[in-house]
């Protein structure tokens, strides 16, 4: 700490400076007229003067002023863990870490360094797990707290302390914490300095744990989930482990056995999980334990020869998982009748999420110029004689059959009108159709349907599709993923080999079996194709998905890319059908036609949105957890409807169904949120229910969570010291050793704090400095009469 130097005397500084100028010049005069000649007289003189001028110093009565910290003004806070993570057991430790570091701060309160820090400081004790709570000593602690929320307990506190002044926060704690990973630079405490110390030991101890667990969805009809974990083992060196999936049945979905060679080890492991149909939630639970060489016990059973391990309360964890859910509504519209349709419609069949119309052109539009037959004959004479005679398409408009998924579809044999009846299919297929088909409109239309409706638009390749069919320059030609204006003039692909691209061996949905070689050989054994629409490059964004080799040449056959809030995807085959019956001793190949038509638009189809969409965001930030729920409403025009009702259902793990009202976001139109605090650990269920301004069903839509507690709480059991040195850093503090405590409080009575005082020492009755003057005049007197002078 800087120190100042002030003189009691202040009035005599300027008769001090005389006289000490005087009695300088004196004894210079003095010495310069004796006639010996030497360093040592004028030594002699050096050590008279420091002699005088010490003794004035000490007549102006000097001070040593320090700013030190004003006792008992500062407030330091000490925070205790009371988590469950505190009763493990280190390895060699008699106790649980917990007792002993409560043992510690109890016996420090007697005679150690927390005895100096409540001398010092005003010491205020917190205890913080579930929740941050007063306490008066530390030997209340329990360790039965399931969270420790160290974030929300420090923004407590600095709600507390504000305008107070806080010198500083020791934290003891093992470092898992549920709240804080990601947000240490908004620290609310601000600059206040935190002083972790690890009560974890850093030896391992034997355990088997589960560190995350993740969930993908893909449109891969075989194994549409897969659930990633990993796996931590300690101290189980060449033993089995059992990695297992259950359902929400308790039924053993999955499982694998592991082993490591190391003392500690991360493992992971991947399972592929096709779930019912019927269920539009899948939840799933993850779980590991050691097993004995002869096998596994019983699934409800634990291992009984299995060793103990530090705690089991890691061994388990939850997902959950939205199904997609339909029906998915898709528009079919081919130029002519064609096997593309039938084996198109057939694959669909096997989905029962899908719903595919069509719309099959069976007669182009003829100009009105044309001779009509009979006199006065408006209509297409195609239907001369039909019954509807009056209903049937003028002259000038083409000749549309409609074909219904069911006779409940309502749907006209024309292309909708509006966007309304657009807007109602989630994806539209445009087979061997020329741009001239569709009107200028119809086109912008079908541009919104894929920008701000965020359905998906598929062009099959032939004769009147891509550049053929002068789509170049046309709303739907913009929105396609490859350049038509680029394709080679006047080129017909022969026949050649499919194959996938980078990107396609990256898309589940874009392969049909489960490992590279077993795919590789199904490629060579697709029929070799004739009808490929030439095209351009895929454009900026897109993904060359499959592409079509004929003479070393790679023509794109499957290009996907975003537009706007939907997908557009080029088919350049023209005849992809004829692989389904190319080979009639090889059913399979029908077979996987059919897989990937249906992997195909379940991968178009899934992300598009519905006038309802319910979505949920866990808070740890506090126990028990709060779960914040976002329903997004839109209107028959996909435009954000904020005149809804909405209403949700949320279903606890005892199946105890409670409905919280959704109020309009301030920040966003068309969205509403509400919140829901979890209580019990498990699965949830939340259903989104809304109706419009005159209380008519507008839709519904699910979502799920999982509630973990032990997912933060045991991850690193030897303790998460890098959390703990971030803390410390991002608030100017550091992390302190248990045995270092003492030497770093009496460390803290010397630092700058918010509340400081100023200390004065007298410095001119200090034996020192009439020593030091009796030993100059000393020294000059014995110089003198060594040289013998007077």
């Amino acid at each position: 700490m800087a120190a100042s130097l002030i003189f009691q005397q202040q009035d005599k500084l300027v008769w001090a400076a005389a006289l000490a100028a005087l009695a300088i010049i004196a004894v210079i005069v003095t010495y310069w007229r004796f006639p010996q000649r030497g360093a040592w007289k004028w030594g002699a003189a050096a050590l008279k003067i420091l002699g005088i001028l010490l003794l004035l110093f000490c007549v102006l009565e000097p001070l040593l002023a320090q700013k030190k910290p004003k006792k008992g003004a500062n407030i330091f806070l000490v925070l205790g863990d009371n988590s469950e993570s505190l009763q493990i057991k280190d390895a060699g430790a008699e106790e649980p870490r917990g007792e002993t570091y409560r043992d510690d701060l109890l016996n420090a309160e007697e005679s150690g360094w927390m005895k100096v820090l409540s001398e010092e400081f005003k010491t205020h004790r917190f205890a913080f797990g579930e929740r941050l709570q007063r306490v008066n000593h530390f030997e209340g602690l329990n360790f039965s707290d399931r969270s420790s929320a160290l974030f929300g307990a420090l923004d407590d506190v600095s709600q507390r302390y504000e305008d107070r002044p806080l010198a500083g926060i020791f934290i003891f704690t093992d470092g898992n914490v549920n709240d804080l990973e990601g947000r240490l630079s908004a620290l609310p405490t601000g600059d206040i300095p935190i002083y972790p110390v690890n009560v974890a030991s850093e030896s391992a101890t034997r355990d088997t744990s589960i560190r995350q667990v993740t969930l993908n969805q893909s449109a891969f009809e075989d194994a549409p989930l897969t659930v990633n974990a990993e796996v931590v083992l300690n101290e189980v060196a060449g033993e089995p482990v059992e990695v297992a999936v259950y359902d929400e049945d308790e039924n053993k979905v999955d499982s694998t056995i592991v082993r490591t060679d190391e003392e500690s080890a991360t493992e992971t492991v991947s399972f592929q999980l096709k779930p019912d149909k019927d269920e539009p939630l899948a939840f799933y639970e993850v779980r590991v334990r050691q097993a004995s060489d002869q096998g596994t016990s019983d699934d409800n059973e634990s291992d009984r020869s299995a060793p103990e391990e530090a705690t089991l309360k890691n061994n388990v964890q939850s997902v959950s998982a939205v199904m997609p859910h339909g029906p998915y509504s898709v528009l079919y519209i081919g130029g002519r009748p064609d096997p593309s349709y039938k084996f198109f419609k057939r694959a669909l069949a096997e989905d029962p999420e899908m719903q595919l119309a069509a719309l099959i052109r069976i007669a182009k539009r003829e100009p009105k110029f044309q001779y009509k037959g009979r006199e006065g004959e408006e209509t297409n004479p195609l239907f001369r004689g039909f019954k509807g005679e009056q209903d049937a398409e003028d002259y000038d408009k083409p000749v549309l059959i409609a074909m219904k998924p069911n006779e409940a579809f309502e749907m006209t044999n024309e292309f909708p009108k509006t966007n309304d009846l657009l807007f109602k299919y989630s994806a539209v297929i445009i087979d061997k159709l020329e741009a001239e088909f569709f009107t200028f409109d119809q086109q912008e239309r079908l541009q919104q349907f894929v920008s701000r409706r965020g359905g998906g638009v598929m062009m099959f390749g032939g004769r009147e599709s891509f550049a053929k069919g002068a789509y170049a320059k046309t709303p739907i030609g913009e929105m396609l993923p490859v350049y038509l204006d680029r394709a080679p003039a006047n080129r017909e692909i022969g026949r050649g080999e499919v194959q996938l691209g980078r990107e396609g061996w990256l898309q589940p949905w874009a392969r049909l079996r489960a490992d590279r070689a077993t795919e590789e050989a199904r490629l060579l054994d697709i029929p070799t194709l004739s009808t490929v629409n030439p095209v351009g490059e895929g454009k900026p964004g897109s993904s060359l998905i499959s592409y079509f080799r004929q003479d070393g040449k790679d023509y794109p056959l499957l290009v996907t890319q975003s537009f706007g809030r939907g997908k557009t995807v080029a088919l350049t085959a023209g005849d992809l059908w004829r692989w389904g019956f190319s080979n009639p001793d090889r059913p399979e190949f029908m077979e996987d036609l059919n897989k990937f038509y249906r992997q195909l638009m379940r991968w178009i189809v899934t992300d598009v949105p519905q006038r309802v969409k319910v979505k949920s965001e866990t808070d740890n930030s506090r126990f028990p957890p709060k779960v914040h729920l976002s329903v997004e409403v839109n209107d028959d025009a996909f435009f954000p409807d904020s005149t809804a009702d909405v209403a949700l259902e949320v279903t606890d793990p005892s199946g105890t169904t409670s409905e919280i009202r959704a109020t309009l976001s301030a920040q966003e139109p068309g969205v509403y949120t509400a919140a829901y605090t979890t209580v019990e650990e498990g699965f949830y269920r939340a259903k989104a229910i809304v109706l419009d301004e005159e209380k008519e069903p507008v839709g519904e839509a699910l979502t799920g969570w999982t509630v973990n507690s032990g997912l933060e709480e045991f991850q690193n059991l030897s303790g998460n010291d890098a959390l703990l040195e971030k803390l410390a850093a991002s608030s100017g503090g550091e992390v302190v050793e248990m045995s270092a405590l003492p030497a770093f409080v009496e460390k803290l009575k010397d630092e700058p704090l918010p509340v400081m005082e100023t200390r004065t020492s007298p410095l001119w009755h200090l034996p020192i400095f009439f020593i030091l003057a009796l030993m100059c005049f000393a020294g000059e007197w014995g110089l003198k009469r060594w040289k013998g002078l007077p």
